[in-house]
């Protein structure tokens, strides 16, 4: 192998050892999220399906720099609590 080759299996060696990692940390993020929506009383459901809506509003690389630095962007409590109510709302209907 030539050293551009070396260097493309590296490059993509180091890549496939990262993604892992955000996958860990965005799977951290989502069991905190999810276990302290079950201990607050709301359903499985309820929690998955507000966390989809987090996910989908926010992306997985706001969810990483949240997991990161442990700070929300400004306004998340208030969307988190707006989409759990649709939930809720879609789950009753």
């Amino acid at each position: 192998m030539n050293q551009q080759m070396y260097t493309r299996v590296f490059c993509l060696a180091m890549l496939c050892s990262l993604l892992p990692a955000c996958g860990d940390a965005l799977n951290r993020l989502k069991g905190d999220f999810l276990k302290g929506c079950l201990q607050s009383g709301a359903p499985d459901s309820i929690c998955r399906c507000t966390w989809d809506g987090i996910e989908t509003h926010y992306g997985k690389e706001t969810l990483l720099r949240i997991e990161q630095t442990q700070q929300w962007p400004e306004g998340f409590m208030q969307k988190s609590a707006h989409l759990m109510t649709q939930c809720q709302r879609s789950e009753n209907s």
